[in-house]
Parts: C-alpha cells; sequence; structure tokens
C-alpha cells in the first residue's frame, strides 16, 4: 500500500496539576487524559524519491518546526530509512487550544510511516521515539485514556465515564512555552495517587494565569460554570464542562454568548486511529 488516510484526534486533559521543574528543563505533571470524536485527518502518500513534504489547509502550519515534520525527520533519522512521503494535513483541531492537536498529528505520522516505509517497530519502539518527538506524543501513539506523570509520557490506562463534552473555543491561540516560563505559574503543593481521582475533580494549574491575561476565557469559565464545574484543557484556550447526555450539552450550547465556537465532543476511552488501525505497528 502506497496511500493510506487516518485520523488525529483531539484529547481533553480532565485536569492537570504543575509539580515543579525538573533538571532537563521540563516539569513534572500530573494529569489524565481522555481523547474525544473531534479531530483532523492526514493522508499519507510515498514518494520515489527521499523527500518529505507537508502541505496543509491552514496557513502556517507547514513551517518546518513543524511537529508532523520533527516526527518525520526523526523517524527515518532512529530507522535509516531513506524512503520520502507527501503528507496532508487537514485541520480541524483549534491550533494553540490545548487539545493536543500537533503532538496527535506527530503521534499519527509516526504510525503511518511505521506502516508505509516497512520498518515494523513495536509499539514501545515507537513509543521512544515519540517521546523525543513531544511529551504527549506518546499518549496518542498508545491510544487509550491514561493518567499521566513525568513530563505526561509515564501513562497508566484508565476507563473513564465517556460523557460529552461542550467545548468554547476563544479566537485566542495560547503558546505553551509562554506559560510553562511564566513566574506566576503556581506549583501544586502535592501529588496525587490515581485512587483518589474523583470525577469532576477539574482543575488545570495554567488557569489563573489564562483567566487573568486572557479576557475570552475568563469569561467562558464564568458563563459555564453556572452549570457545573468547567476548566480549560492543557495549555490553551478551549474550555469545556461535562455532562452525562448529549441533550443536556445541546440545550447549554444554544444560549451560548457570541464570540466563541461552541462544540459538543463525545470523550472516549479508546482513540478514533487505534480502533480500526492495529496494523500500524508490530505486535
Amino acid at each position: 500500500m502506497q496511500n493510506i488516510e487516518l485520523p488525529s484526534p483531539g484529547k481533553l486533559n480532565l485536569f492537570l496539576h504543575v509539580l515543579g521543574r525538573r533538571a532537563d528543563g521540563y516539569h513534572d505533571i500530573q494529569t489524565l487524559f481522555q481523547f474525544v470524536d473531534w479531530q483532523d485527518s492526514l493522508r499519507f502518500h510515498v514518494r520515489s524519491d527521499n523527500k518529505i513534504c507537508l502541505s496543509t489547509n491552514m496557513p502556517g502550519i507547514a513551517a518546518t518546526d513543524n511537529l508532523v515534520m520533527k516526527a518525520a525527520h526523526y523517524f527515518r533519522e532512529k530507522t535509516g530509512c531513506q524512503h520520502g512521503v507527501d503528507i496532508k494535513l487537514n485541520k480541524c483541531l483549534p491550533v494553540g487550544g490545548g487539545m493536543g492537536g500537533g503532538s496527535s498529528n506527530a503521534a499519527t505520522t509516526l504510525l503511518a510511516l511505521n506502516y508505509l516505509w516497512q520498518v515494523c517497530l513495536s509499539l514501545e519502539e515507537l513509543l521512544e521515539i515519540g517521546v523525543n518527538v513531544g511529551a504527549d506524543v506518546p499518549f496518542f501513539i498508545k491510544g487509550h485514556a491514561a493518567w499521566g506523570e513525568g513530563k505526561g509520557e509515564q501513562l497508566y490506562e484508565m476507563i473513564l465515564p465517556e460523557l460529552w463534552y461542550l467545548l468554547f473555543v476563544p479566537s485566542t491561540s495560547i503558546t505553551t512555552r509562554l506559560l510553562y516560563e511564566d513566574p506566576d505559574l503556581a506549583y501544586y503543593p502535592q501529588a496525587l495517587k490515581i485512587n483518589e481521582y474523583q470525577r469532576g475533580l477539574y482543575s488545570n494549574s495554567f488557569e489563573p494565569l489564562l483567566t487573568k491575561n486572557v479576557p475570552e476565557i475568563a469569561y467562558a469559565l464564568q458563563w459555564l460554570r453556572q452549570f457545573g464545574q468547567a476548566t480549560v484543557t492543557g495549555t490553551g484556550g478551549v474550555v469545556f464542562i461535562g455532562f452525562d447526555t448529549k441533550e443536556e450539552a445541546g440545550k447549554i450550547a444554544a444560549g451560548a454568548p457570541p464570540g466563541y465556537q461552541v462544540r459538543i465532543v463525545k470523550g472516549v476511552n479508546h482513540s478514533p486511529l487505534h480502533q480500526k488501525n492495529r496494523y500500524l505497528y508490530s505486535a
């Protein structure tokens, strides 16, 4: 097979606690990852030369430092493979929204190239490559809802309620690096144990910084909290709140204030990428 098209799903951090800065410059975190049924898609076509080319439906995404390009070049460097590929990225997830779109795109790329270039790495070998591309990439490679620790790469599979989430997407794109470097970032005082997590623990260490600096986010949180617990996902601007049914989420969405992209998504424990594509890596 010379062509393949694959989904690249988004995620929510149901909570995110930053515990402190590490000696390697990263931060130790604790988080709970769950996939959603909102996704980008990538189409891959093997080239007859060794060029790696990326095109996209969004201007500015196909830069040389894009995570898709970083993943493809790093994969080739680590495996010694000399094949080329054309990659077409159809971007639907919000850029800088904290839904992991870039990391998901990178993970989909690694899995696709492993298959198309017939390298046949195992899941564990792909995870080792993925963590060097981005801290969230292993989660998307592994494909299961998980408790994350370390940089986010230490993953423990979880079975979570598959709720319906109402998302408010502001127009502002958030830069992850700037949030981690903000001197006002407050570290969470104590690590949680997995069995201490309770449904509804929607808290995020970056929320105070985001609400202070981005009025759109502050207002979205204030408005949604009339109806329950709401927070931001990741280091991005997307604000979310969970409901047991799609109908409940729809009623709230119908009265949403103007100025936001509003979307209802389903939380899912298994990645849409993995559900039908287990052949992308060796057992």
